[in-house]
Formats: C-alpha cells, structure tokens, sequence
C-alpha cells in the first residue's frame, strides 16, 4: 500500500472526511426525530451510536491520519505499516459503532 498525501490512500482519506460526517449527522438526526416522536429506546441508541463514531475518529484516528499524509511514500518503512495497522484496527472500531447504530435503529423500525 503506498501512503502519503499523493497516495490513493490520501485521496481516499480526504473523501471519507467530506462524505462521513454529513451521513453521520442524517443518521443521528434522524434517529433523534423518530426517539422524539416515539420514545423508543432502539432510536435514541441507535442515533447515539451513529454520532460516536465522530469522537472516536477525532480523538484515535485522526491523529493517525495526520501522521501517514506526512510520510513520503518513498520514505514508508516498517513503522509506517504499523501506523496502518493500528489505522485499521481502530476503523474496525468506527465501522462497528456506526453498524450497531444501523442494527439499532432497522430494530427499532420493526418493532414500530
């Protein structure tokens, strides 16, 4: 995998910066609209567990981030492959928070 600002990795970075938090913020809002109308639990856990992914990319992966667009993808060596695989571990964690949310609010749908 090449790393760096001018990598596919570091466009990818920057499209998931500008698409991700406009369908967290759907997804939450949305979530606390229908825990507003109904009172159901499975809504207001499921908005919440979509807005938690925004601390945790903030506060574990971002700095992570910034740290592989800084590296040259001629100077990646072994410890920048430790920062990927760190990198996806925690993106592991994000894509779980934001997959119960889902699980939580479709529960909440069906049950009416």
């Amino acid at each position: 995998m090449t790393i760096g600002p001018r990598s596919s990795a570091g466009t990818s970075l920057k499209r998931g910066a500008l698409i991700q938090p406009p369908l967290v913020a759907i997804g939450f809002l949305l979530g606390l609209v229908a825990w507003i109308e109904t009172h159901a639990a499975g809504y207001r856990i499921g908005a919440l567990l979509m807005l938690a992914g925004i601390p945790w990319t903030v506060v574990a992966i971002l700095p992570i981030n910034k740290a592989l667009a800084a590296i040259a993808p001629e100077a990646a060596d072994e410890r920048s492959r430790a920062q990927i695989q760190r990198w996806c571990a925690l993106h592991a964690v994000r894509t779980a928070l934001g997959l119960a949310g889902l699980i939580a609010l479709s529960v909440a749908l069906l049950r009416g």
